[in-house]
């Protein structure tokens, strides 16, 4: 794989319903970084979210701090790593 940073212009929060069915109300956070096209290039989710059925607050909080890093939104554009102004 080879993605380099300068090729990144965006990124996206995601919070939502676990993709397999093996676990039942418990939710996922991932962050995915994308391309000029909107696509994404890579992604990667807050490892270790649960502590049996109870998601740990303090994994939720950290991925909260890196989406206000990005301007608190599902997505934001960015510039080797820089927030950029929200689109109007």
């Amino acid at each position: 794989m080879d993605v380099r940073v300068d090729e990144i212009t965006g990124v996206r929060f995601l919070h939502g319903p676990h993709p397999f069915p093996s676990f039942p109300g418990r939710a996922i956070l991932p962050v995915q970084f994308l391309d000029p096209d909107g696509e994404t290039v890579l992604h990667c989710y807050v490892h270790d979210l649960y502590d049996g059925q109870r998601m740990r607050s303090e994994k939720l909080q950290a991925w909260r701090a890196l989406r206000e890093r990005y301007g608190d939104r599902d997505e934001s554009r960015v510039d080797r790593g820089t927030l950029l102004a929200a689109r109007p």
